[in-house]
């Protein structure tokens, strides 16, 4: 009887493209054949969230290995950074348990060979990054030095687990403080590739993000210069000010984070915001500075059970909340 690996790559394949990537993972390593097969799909969608228990993902390697190859680099299509939505998921920094087998300083070295023209990484504060063992320095150096990254997944929380991102993200635009670190025309160029960006979503497995802990800042990722998707979560830690009558009890967000800055929003097409309350007032900058938008989708999210003066005619709010978006659109 034929074994699975003596069946055609074309069928091998097929069942490749059903696979996750942690069973993917399992099956490369069961023989040269499979391996060889599967490295495409393994290195397609990267998936490097933070898991509960706070089980890292060895993202170390995964930086080595995109860095040093510049063919596996080039495979990579999507990746997501950052902790997990789901319970026992800590807050804060991350460092990578040290590995005998790892040669941190021989990493370092590559990434400034690969990095000799770009000015927009310190090598000073990257190097101690590296030592340490940073999640947020290996997921800011991921960004910079994938060529053909198409989709980028991103969360974090207020204590900020992938900082590095967020920092070489607000740097890719020019300041007035005079700082001299800026990005070269050929990691602009790499970065143009980056069309759909996800904040504080969780694509694969659905959850939302705890309101307690997600922060809310998608000004960074604006910064990229050819955003055309951008699907968020608002969540409700960050809001003030409240609206009277039947919404007296919905507290809203004022953007302070580049949504309502039209140059910003210029090239979405698509917008959509997912497991937020209502947040009438925000809307219509919004829209208006998404010239291009063609869809746009509004996630209401409200659990009755989180507090005790739950407001009467939360479905009402929904129904308002649907006819103010047309209003707005027309």
């Amino acid at each position: 009887m034929e074994s699975f690996a003596d069946l055609p790559a074309e069928l091998i394949e097929y069942v490749y493209s059903y696979l996750d990537q942690p069973a993917l993972y399992a099956v490369c390593q069961l023989n040269k054949r499979l391996h060889a097969l599967v490295v495409p799909f393994l290195y397609r969608h990267v998936d490097l969230f933070i898991r509960p228990g706070d089980k890292l993902p060895r993202i170390d390697r995964f930086c080595l290995n995109v860095t040093k190859h510049r063919r596996l680099a080039r495979r990579v299509e999507s990746i997501r950074l950052g902790p997990s939505p789901e319970e026992d998921v800590k807050e804060g920094q991350r460092w990578i348990t040290r590995d005998s087998h790892f040669d941190d300083e021989a990493l370092f070295d590559l990434v400034m060979k690969t990095l000799q023209d770009e000015s927009l990484v310190s090598s000073d504060y990257i190097r101690d990054a590296l030592l340490m063992r940073e999640y947020a320095a290996y997921a800011g150096l991921i960004l910079i030095v994938l060529p053909k990254l198409h989709a980028l997944h991103l969360a974090d929380f207020k204590t900020t687990s992938i900082h590095h991102v967020h920092s070489t993200l607000r740097s890719l635009k020019h300041s007035e403080d005079g700082h001299t670190r800026h990005a070269s025309g050929n990691l602009m160029q790499r970065l143009s590739g980056i069309k759909t960006v996800t904040f504080n979503v969780d694509k694969l497995g659905g959850l939302a993000y705890r309101k307690s802990t997600a922060q809310f800042d998608v000004s960074p990722v604006l910064n990229l210069p050819n955003v055309q998707e951008l699907e968020f979560s608002i969540p409700d830690v960050n809001r003030h000010n409240t609206l009277a009558g039947p919404f007296q009890h919905v507290t809203l967000w004022r953007s302070q984070h580049g949504l309502h800055d039209p140059e910003n929003l210029a090239n979405i097409t698509r917008l959509v915001i997912r497991h937020s309350d209502a947040d009438l007032q925000n809307i219509q900058p919004m829209l208006h500075g998404a010239r291009s938008l063609h869809s746009f989708t509004y996630d209401i999210f409200y659990d009755c059970n989180e507090r005790s003066d739950a407001p009467q005619g939360t479905l009402r709010i929904s129904q308002i909340l649907f006819i103010t978006i047309l209003t707005l659109l027309q």
